[in-house]
């Protein structure tokens, strides 16, 4: 995808590739009320990306023949959009990469309770979920493998918690490479619009 908000995809070969996109909600903020927008909405905190233009990155060519996937991906936002046709499924295989499960985070209070839920159109949203999709023969070593449910803290608007990179780090080798990153974790190489003004 030419798109002059992003830079070109580091290189690579990446044998890990984890992806937090800016989803898409509304066309632009404001949409059905006429306000400004609604307080919480992520076209307010950030540019978003409809799904075909997230599935146009050019991913397959920075990822190495064997390598795993994991992306974030909302529950409204499952099978679709509103704005967008193509699911995440079809994002990870436009990618070069075939599904294979789904990881959900439980966010916790502080005394490690469900969290009360936040934004959510019809229940209040307490969770998140990875779509994991492998690329040629990565695999995850029997010994290795943990439950597909990890549960911690609820942190500011978007962010993920350690647990989640921790989880990663257990299960796979690098080199990795995290997409649409805010802040870059030792040892992984880091892409995203907004890195530098919060690094």
């Amino acid at each position: 995808m030419a798109d002059d908000r992003f830079a070109a995809l580091p290189p690579g070969p990446f044998s890990v590739v984890v992806a937090d996109p800016p989803w898409m909600y509304q066309k632009r903020t404001g949409l059905k009320t006429g306000s400004v927008g609604t307080r919480n909405a992520a076209e307010v905190m950030y540019p978003t990306l409809t799904n075909e233009e997230i599935g146009g990155l050019p991913v397959r060519d920075v990822v190495a023949s064997d390598a795993h996937l994991f992306l974030w991906f909302t529950n409204p936002g499952m099978f679709g959009g509103r704005f967008s046709t193509m699911t995440p499924a079809q994002i990870a295989e436009a990618w070069g990469f075939t599904y294979r499960t789904t990881l959900t985070w439980v966010k916790t209070t502080a005394a490690g309770g469900v969290h009360g839920g936040g934004m959510g159109w019809y229940f209040r949203g307490a969770t998140e979920h990875v779509l994991y999709a492998t690329r040629g023969k990565a695999a995850i070593p029997s010994a290795l493998r943990r439950p597909n449910v990890f549960l911690a803290p609820k942190s500011r608007h978007s962010q993920k918690p350690d647990a989640f990179h921790e989880l990663v780090e257990s299960v796979t080798d690098g080199p990795r490479l995290e997409l649409f990153a805010r802040t870059c974790r030792p040892g992984w190489t880091c892409w995203g619009n907004e890195l530098e003004a919060i690094a």
